[in-house]
């Protein structure tokens, strides 16, 4: 049985006088009015959480400031409940009602699927959730057994599921995580993961914080939210970052070279070290022109370069964009981002690690980190504040070193600040 999301609409929300950043309220049954003790209520991708208390009650302050926050509220046996937050309407005064959660017979799916074990897809799982960079060779997860899988092979596609939150320890950067996945999804044709949830963190021992804090640096120059920070401030150039746009078009002569092969317009072997033989049928189709030297060997060599070749090819522009160039609207707190195509996002002020040229096997020098990103929703636009929060998540997608990167094991909290004096 999945989670189920409920997104809980404003009424529900009590302003009250003052202006302390504070959230309180109470949890209970939504069917009884019996409160819930012992729930989870936390700011998403925060470090501000707690437990409601015996009769239901809970108390968080020090919200951070944003105008999208996420409360979340969760109890095992209940539906999880998140609220959308403006830190401008703090304080606030929550009933955060939560229904029990029903038995559901798994044979009512829209596609049939197997379920699968942790021994065959576990590795998987660990690579695409928390990372392959050499910071998640430090993060665990403590509760693994609570992880259920599901093969669809009819989409070619692995969905894992966890009815309670997982639990990871991450020693390369000093957080206890507590993640409640919504959704986590790998699927195979298209070569792409996603995973999507609400994050609580927790510092692992305050005593030892300074091995951690050049490693928090590290993961969050050149980052994600640090690019979104800049575009915010509007300072690309001097936090070290460079924007192009980027369009993705067709190989139309790999295309035209594979439709040949298709229709036996091409004797002999396309692939080499294969016993494949291809012979050209009696009638070749109109539209394919043949010419005396098709079947050269020269020309033979040349097709097999071209069926090597990507299947698209990137285009660049040439100028550089400014921040004012990609913000649709600046209204304080947050901003509006839009862009067709792709984005490339190159960071001058580092390199490509070892790991991930080795991931994509690329045996040349490291380059400067560059990123790919565009929207799913070309239709919709993408919002964030000058924390390099960011939403709706599930519309951005990424590529090449934040592809690499974005994972759990370099993930960093809302209201992290870099202590280095080189933070832009």
């Amino acid at each position: 049985m999945r989670i189920i999301l409920l997104m809980i609409a404003c009424s529900v929300l009590h302003v009250t006088a003052g202006a302390q950043p504070v959230i309180k309220g109470h949890v209970v049954n939504a069917e009884t009015g019996v409160p819930v003790p012992g729930s989870s209520v936390f700011i998403s991708n925060t470090a501000r959480g707690t437990v409601s208390s015996n009769d239901g009650s809970f108390y968080l302050d020090k919200i951070p400031e944003s105008s999208q926050l996420q409360l979340v509220v969760s109890s095992i046996g209940y539906h999880t409940r998140v609220y959308n937050v403006n830190s401008n309407q703090l304080p606030m005064d929550i009933k955060a009602e939560l229904l029990p959660k029903v038995d559901e017979l798994d044979n009512v799916t829209v596609e049939a699927y197997e379920a699968e074990t942790w021994d065959k897809w576990g590795k998987l799982f660990l690579e695409n959730f928390l990372g392959y960079s050499i910071n998640a060779r430090y993060c665990r997860i403590m509760n693994t057994e609570d992880i259920r899988f599901r093969y669809y092979k009819k989409t070619n596609r692995l969905e894992a599921i966890a009815d309670k939150p997982l639990i990871i320890e991450n020693r390369a950067l000093g957080y206890r995580i507590q993640y409640q996945m919504e959704q986590f999804e790998v699927k195979f044709k298209e070569k792409s993961s996603f995973f999507a949830g609400y994050t609580l963190f927790q510092e692992l021992n305050t005593k030892t914080k300074n091995r951690w804090v050049n490693a928090r640096e590290k993961a969050y120059f050149g980052s994600m939210k640090h690019f979104l920070q800049a575009l915010y401030n509007n300072n690309l150039e001097e936090a070290g970052f460079q924007v192009r746009r980027m369009k993705r078009i067709p190989n139309k002569e790999k295309e035209r070279v594979r439709t040949m092969w298709r229709r036996g317009a091409i004797k002999g072997n396309l692939f080499e070290g294969t016993t494949v033989v291809i012979t050209a049928p009696k009638q070749i189709a109109a539209d394919t022109t043949q010419t005396s030297d098709v079947n050269h060997p020269d020309s033979l060599a040349y097709y097999r370069i071209v069926l090597r070749q990507n299947d698209f090819v990137d285009e660049y522009e040439r100028h550089t964009l400014t921040a004012d160039s990609l913000i649709l609207s600046n209204t304080p707190p947050h901003k509006t981002f839009w862009f067709p195509d792709y984005l490339e996002v190159t960071y001058k002020h580092g390199l490509e690690s070892q790991a991930y040229l080795d991931f994509y096997r690329e045996t040349r020098n490291p380059y400067y980190q560059r990123s790919l990103i565009f929207l799913a929703d070309k239709k919709s636009a993408m919002y964030f504040d000058r924390r390099g929060n960011y939403w709706p998540v599930q519309n951005i997608y990424t590529s090449a070193w934040w592809g690499f990167m974005e994972r759990i094991c370099n993930m960093l909290p809302i209201e992290y600040v870099p202590e280095s004096k080189n933070a832009k």
